[in-house]
């Protein structure tokens, strides 16, 4: 975090708090997987020599990136408000990779079959669906229902309370919340705000992150093998399955702490993930 300017001093345990380097993480591992994935061919758009995810991913690390300059400067109702925006954003990722995946399932028989559905959110002649159409879809998909089923997605817990409350910030439904922009306010809450959005964040990043592993792993994989092949050597065997650094890295940081979630993707997934 950079130098503190404030005219209200802001304490150290705001400044040296732990959520910094985690969004330092967090960004690491948008930037790889940008770079990464452009390797790879979209699902659903076949034909196409750019993978539209690579965009969705420098966008979220643009936006993760906003969250830390507002909370740089303690514009913390801002900064929840982004973290809102972060996390439709990620829903709507996760939406459009697991429904490509379960229409070529269907369409398996139809050779480079285009998801339409897909295509026009992207061409800009659909919006995107709301975000409780979102959770019914992913509660529902034979395909993603075992993973969606292990995080809490109900109305008034789990990701459910999350959302209240980013709500909350976001439509400024109490006078107190547009009281936590204010960085020249002596505010005794700052800390304790910074810890309740430091726990948001991870669980928002852990689902999207757990999500990646577990619909395309392969853009998590550490390029490696591919340079090898690139510069005509032999890569190690089994080295198409290593992931890359930031992303053991993270598995580490965000994932590990929930130990059932971590063997389930560990057990689905071709990466060797210690």
């Amino acid at each position: 975090m950079e130098e503190n300017t404030h005219k209200v001093p802001l304490p150290k345990e705001y400044i040296g708090h732990p959520i910094f380097p985690d969004i330092e993480v967090i960004m690491d591992v948008y930037d790889f997987l940008s770079y990464n994935s452009f390797g790879f061919m979209p699902n659903g758009l076949p034909g196409e020599w750019v993978n539209y995810e690579t965009y969705i991913f420098s966008s979220l690390k643009g936006t993760i990136e906003s969250i830390k300059m507002l909370l740089e400067s303690a514009h913390i109702n801002d900064a929840f408000a982004v973290l809102r925006k972060y996390f439709d954003e990620i829903m709507i990722a996760v939406f459009y990779v697991v429904y490509c995946q379960d229409q070529i399932k269907v369409n398996r028989d139809k050779l480079l079959y285009t998801v339409q559905k897909l295509k026009d959110w992207r061409d800009g002649k659909a919006k995107s669906p709301k975000y409780d159409a979102i959770i019914n879809y992913l509660k529902r998909s034979k395909s993603f229902s075992d993973l969606i089923g292990k995080f809490i997605f109900e109305k008034d817990k789990g990701f459910g309370k999350i959302r209240s409350y980013l709500d909350d910030n976001m439509h400024i439904n109490r006078y107190i919340l547009m009281l936590n922009n204010d960085n020249e306010l002596h505010n005794v809450r700052r800390v304790n705000l910074l810890n309740r959005f430091n726990n948001y964040l991870n669980a928002i990043f852990s689902f999207h992150f757990a999500s990646v592993i577990f619909t395309t792993p392969q853009y998590l994989t550490a390029t490696y093998y591919r340079d090898c092949l690139e510069f005509g050597e032999t890569p190690e065997e089994g080295s198409q399955n290593w992931v890359a650094s930031i992303v053991q890295e993270a598995f580490n940081k965000f994932i590990k702490p929930m130990p059932s979630i971590a063997e389930f993707l560990k057990k689905n997934t071709f990466l060797e993930i210690k």
